[in-house]
């Protein structure tokens, strides 16, 4: 259990505990405390829950701040089936200065876990891997460098393979379709 999770169960428990109190000397009848009073603090706990997460989400990140952080894009897309992703990164005028397109075999894992931890080995100087120490790629150093300026960041799950479709075909032609293959600074699969 994250200790975010652990937070606010205490919160919830402690809040709901001080309400008890007052509320069973003011009103002794408890259907009147549980039903009416006691989702108080239930509620604040899910609110302060529901702004800090979405805070997070659409923050962008701020100068000096080492860790990758993103927003998701909506999508309708299964997370455990083959799918292709895409990073896009804006500068603080709105403008797209990098777009990646990738694959990942095994569902969502890669693109949400996977990038996270290649970014901030790279800010802390880390090696990409013991065996391949400089084995960053151009999406990776782009995403490392987002997060140093402070640019906003976002992941878009764009479309699942289906049985029968060649992931590799479906990436180069989404690669095609959206320039992400060249020799400008943006595009990042070439």
């Amino acid at each position: 259990m994250s200790q975010r999770i652990k937070f606010y169960l205490l919160f919830f428990l402690l809040n709901g505990l001080a309400y008890l109190h007052i509320y069973l000397v003011e009103y002794p009848n408890p259907f009147i405390v549980l039903g009416v009073i006691m989702p108080i603090p239930l509620l604040s706990a899910w609110i302060s829950w529901k702004v800090s997460r979405f805070s997070r989400a659409h923050t962008p990140c701020q100068s000096g701040d080492r860790e990758l952080k993103f927003e998701l894009c909506p999508h309708n897309i299964d997370f455990n089936k083959p799918l292709i992703y895409m990073w896009q990164i804006y500068d603080l005028n709105g403008e797209v200065v990098g777009r990646y397109i990738g694959k990942a075999k095994n569902g969502a894992k890669r693109p949400l876990k996977h990038y996270k931890r290649n970014v901030e080995r790279l800010l802390s100087g880390k090696p990409y891997r013991k065996s391949k120490p400089e084995g960053f790629r151009r999406v990776h150093i782009a995403l490392a460098n987002a997060v140093e300026s402070g640019h906003n960041i976002q992941l878009s799950f764009l479309v699942n393979i289906g049985d029968g479709q060649d992931i590799n075909e479906v990436e180069s032609s989404l690669i095609k379709a959206n320039d992400c293959k060249g020799n400008l600074d943006w595009q990042l699969n070439g």
